[in-house]
This record gives structure tokens, sequence and C-alpha cells, in this order.
């Protein structure tokens, strides 16, 4: 097939940037990618104690994923058996599962109606996922299970999420076959890296600015508190209601000795202010800490804990009750994300209601519904389909 002379400029060299550059150019479109800093967003670095990851840690692999890094050309690295294992920190104690039998019971409706009545568990516009949570499931579930499991995902306040938003993946009957997380021998750093090689070779260009006249379907990959020109005054006002996580990463190389005395993915925490979860790295990875070394990642609340020693104060203190003993810590590194990523509450949902979307502006980020690496690539084919349906381009590749 020849490539279609319809342009396409792409605001944004991030992850989501170069996913949407990557379908569209499938589609044999002319595909400009416009960014003044062209940065990578998943940072990777490489410590003489380990590997770091600032941002994505894996990536939630899917049919789709699957496809794309075949066709780039990218060998992945599945989690160890240990990943299968997540564990909830309560009250001193880890657990599996935190509900006890009569609690457990208490679930069996909610499972009859995913069965035989799944249309009526579809959220309803505007309902938060607490309020959803607390109709059809356990009070406990919710606030045991449901909402810290979530919080490793979403950040704080789960209450505030949108039902709408955060459940129709999960519910809708279209959704990708998950495959399991992976990452890289490299890191996550590896993927843009390799995606951005892919589309220079196939044809996509980088701009620092997009010249001046040109007539294109414009598609917005930026954050939301960032948007290019080609988005409009009432646009930028409504996208003005998106709000972002402030969320800092604080990855901990320790002494094998002072390691968590347990082995699996990490876990999620209850009463236990400011912290939302914990990775093991080394649990999951070979080669992420160096010889004689653990490395694990802790994930916490930037607006509770707001800098790095009372960060760093609150993790040791917390290691402390976990493995009973002070940690052996080798290095500690610190990062932190003033907007680390939207939040997916009502908010969210009634701007992205009101965004208009015309034929030549299209919006394709993080913000628009799929939070996250693989929801991104799952949605890309989609995306560019409707791209070339609204433009009268045939979408055969």
């Amino acid at each position: 097939m020849t490539r279609d002379k319809t342009e396409v400029f792409v605001y944004g060299a991030g992850v989501s940037g170069l996913i949407a550059a990557y379908y569209l150019n499938k589609k044999k479109l002319k595909v400009s990618i416009v960014d003044p800093f062209n940065e990578p967003v998943l940072q990777t670095h490489i410590k003489k104690e380990g590997l770091i990851e600032w941002a994505a840690n894996s990536l939630l692999m899917n049919l789709e994923s699957k496809e794309l890094l075949d066709n780039i050309g990218l060998e992945y690295i599945n989690y160890s058996e240990a990943g299968k294992k997540k564990f909830f920190y309560r009250s001193g104690e880890l657990c599996r599962w935190p509900l006890n039998f009569i609690e457990s019971l208490q679930l069996i409706p909610f499972f009859f109606k995913i069965l035989f009545f799944k249309k009526y568990l579809k959220p309803k516009q505007n309902v938060t996922l607490k309020n959803w949570s607390l109709k059809h499931l356990p009070e406990a579930f919710y606030e045991r299970v449901f909402k810290r499991g979530l919080q490793g995902v979403y950040g704080p306040n789960i209450d505030k999420l949108s039902s709408n938003l955060v459940l129709k993946p999960f519910l809708d009957q279209r959704k990708s076959k998950s495959l399991g997380s992976v990452s890289f021998k490299s890191g996550m750093q590896e993927l843009p890296k390799k995606l951005k090689d892919y589309l220079t070779k196939n044809g996509v260009i980088f701009l620092k600015q997009e010249p001046v006249g040109k007539k294109a379907i414009r598609v917005v990959s930026t954050p939301a508190h960032s948007l290019p020109s080609c988005v409009d005054n009432k646009a930028k006002e409504i996208l003005e209601k998106v709000m972002y996580h402030n969320i800092s990463i604080v990855t901990f190389f320790v002494n094998e000795d002072s390691k968590m005395p347990f082995s699996g993915f990490g876990a999620v925490f209850e009463d236990e202010p400011g912290v939302l979860g914990l990775i093991l790295n080394s649990e999951l990875f070979e080669n992420r800490a160096s010889e004689g070394l653990s490395s694990e990642t802790w994930i916490v609340d930037g607006t509770i804990l707001k800098d790095e020693s009372n960060a760093i104060d609150s993790i040791q203190a917390l290691r402390h009750k976990m493995i009973g003993k002070e940690s052996d810590v080798t290095a500690h590194y610190y990062k932190n994300w003033e907007r680390a990523f939207p939040v997916y509450d009502i908010k969210l949902e009634n701007a992205l209601k009101e965004l208009e979307v015309s034929k030549d502006l299209f919006y394709f980020a993080n913000w628009t519904g799929s939070l996250g690496i693989g929801k991104l690539i799952a949605k890309g084919k989609s995306f560019s389909e409707e791209v070339c349906r609204s433009n009268n381009i045939s979408v055969n590749e």
C-alpha cells in the first residue's frame, strides 16, 4: 500500500505520542512528532548499586503490546514466579488476603452478578468509585482490598475516583486479554528508545516545532497541563480541571540480611500515612541490584511525606516494624514528581465529556481514559482507525 499524503502532527514525544505515531504510521499516514524537548518519560538510571526506575516499573502485557514489541524487535522479560504474589500490610501484619471467612462469603452475590447480570454493574456518570463499590460490594472488601490495591495504580484519594473511568475497562466485554507484566533487560527506558528508532526508520520525522501554515491532522499527546498552541482556549479551560498526583519514588538498596522477610511483587499498606506501595525489584527481575544487595522501590504520597528526609525517615521506621530490626541500607535514591500522573476523578470524567474532538484535532494521552502503557497500546489501533474514519482515509494497512 502506498503512503497516504495526509499529514499528521503528533504533539509530545513521550510514550503516549510514540504509541499514537506508531499506529498512525501503520496506517501509512505521513507522521511527524513535534516536541521542543524530546526528553524521555520512562527514566531508567544505572547506579553502582543497581538499576533504578523513576517512572513505570513494568508493562502490563496484552495481545496488542506483544504484537507491538515483536514488531519493533524489543525482547522482554517476564516477572519471576514470585511476582505473582502480592501482599497487604495491615495492623502490623502481612497477609495475602485481608478478609476473614465471613467477610469473604459476603462477596458471593457480587460474583453472581458478574456471571449473570453484568450489565447492572455498569457504572453511571458522576458516581464515585466509593459509592459504586458500597452499592455492590461489602464495605470490608472496598476498604481493605479494593481501595488498598488500587492506590498502587491510581494513587491516593481513591474515594474520589470516577467509577466510570476506573471500572469501564474491567467490565468491558471487549477488554484486552492480560498476559502478565514484563520489563526489559536494561529497564523500561528501552521501550521509548526502541520505539523511536523504529519510527525513524519507518519515515516518522521528529521536529522541535511544527512548520507554520501546514494543513494537517493534529494529535495532542502532551500532559493536560502543558498543551500546545493548536488547542483553543475553550479546550484549555476545560482541561485546567484535570488534577495531577504529587508522588515520590524512593529506591532502597539494602544488604541481603536486611531485605524484606517475604518474597513477592510487593505490598500495599493500610494505616501507614503517606505510604502507598512497595515493589520488590530484586524479586521480580534478575540483575536489578549488585551482588550482595537487594533493591526495593517505595511509592509515597508527596503531599503527606513532603520532602526527602521525611520520606526516608518514615520508610525506615516502617521497615523496622516489618523486618524487626534496623535496616542496613547501602544507598537510597529519591525522586519527587509534582505532576506524576492524572487523577481519574469526577472532574476528569466531566472534562473528557465536555472536550470537543474534530476531524482534524484529536487527543491521545494517559488522561484520556487509558492510564498505563499497556492500556494505551491496546487503545492505539482503534484510535488510529477513528482518525482515519473521521477523515475518510482508508483504514487498510
